[in-house]
């Protein structure tokens, strides 16, 4: 993210005035904000989500899936460096709002005439995904590759889905999620893990709440509020997430949700074996 960050490339879809009112793309910062809104989630809301998350991170067990990053022999990085474990309330509500002026919202009075644009913004720099570096990878297989190569398979995926609403609402996830659950043929109330991307802060606080999930579940160890969200990395970053807290909790069921612009969102149902 440090060297390609985010719509370095000038996507159409962002850049070029037609495409853009077609595709309904909008600054995700104000897709975010938008979404709170509309959910009657407070600025408040938001800040105790992330200080949440950063406590949550600190205090994560070393994982077994980190591959600590050497130089010279030496150990250089050995766990996420962004968790903050002395982060308050109080310095989180004293951060500027980012998006409240954002020119996106005269696109979205356009599109949306009835959304509804909080006054002076929601979301801040303490409540949208750090930018950190990162990378993750997964190996998957079939049974038969399983079989042939001896490796012994850690989780089993039962449903993946992709949905999308309206842009430039960030809902996709939550109908997603449902959609993933009721595929795989079990409810919210099976599940022993979930990871929603905090693609914001509003993101994972809107699975909890419209899933009616048991917020000790959610993100156990923190999310990307705390910890970073390096486009491409972040699937398989929340998948090991999944997989390692299954085992310490013993559990048996995960969803993985993550949101996206241009009103996307996928998700996806491990069991672990």
């Amino acid at each position: 993210m440090s060297r390609v960050p985010m719509l370095f490339d000038k996507p159409a879809f962002a850049f070029e005035g037609e495409l853009q009112n077609a595709t309904g793309y909008v600054t995700i910062g104000v897709a975010a904000d938008l979404t709170a809104a509309d959910a009657g989630l407070t600025r408040s809301d938001l800040d105790a989500y992330a200080v949440r998350s950063h406590h949550r991170s600190a205090a994560a067990p070393a994982s077994d899936s980190v591959i600590p990053i050497s130089s010279d022999d030496a150990v250089v990085l050995d766990r996420d460096e962004g968790a903050r474990p002395d982060a308050t309330l109080e310095d989180f509500a004293a951060l500027p709002t980012l998006f409240g002026e954002d020119p996106s919202w005269d696109l979205v009075a356009r599109q949306i005439p009835d959304s509804r644009r909080p006054e002076g913004g929601l979301h801040t720099i303490g409540t949208a995904p750090q930018l950190s570096d990162g990378a993750s990878a997964a190996v998957l297989g079939s049974a038969r590759a399983a079989s042939t190569t001896g490796m012994r398979p850690i989780g089993r995926i039962l449903a993946a889905t992709q949905a999308a609403v309206r842009s430039p609402r960030l809902t996709a996830g939550v109908q997603a999620a449902r959609d993933a659950l009721a595929r795989a043929g079990i409810t919210a109330a099976d599940l022993d893990v979930v990871e929603a991307n905090e693609s914001f802060a509003v993101s994972p606080l809107l699975v909890e709440r419209e899933l009616g999930l048991d917020p000790d579940i959610v993100n156990p160890c923190g999310g990307s509020v705390a910890t970073g969200h390096p486009l491409g990395a972040s699937g398989g970053t929340i998948l090991v997430n999944a997989l390692d807290q299954l085992a310490r909790v013993d559990g048996e069921f995960a969803l993985l949700v993550i949101p996206g612009g241009l009103g996307l969102g996928a998700a996806v149902v491990v069991q672990r074996v």
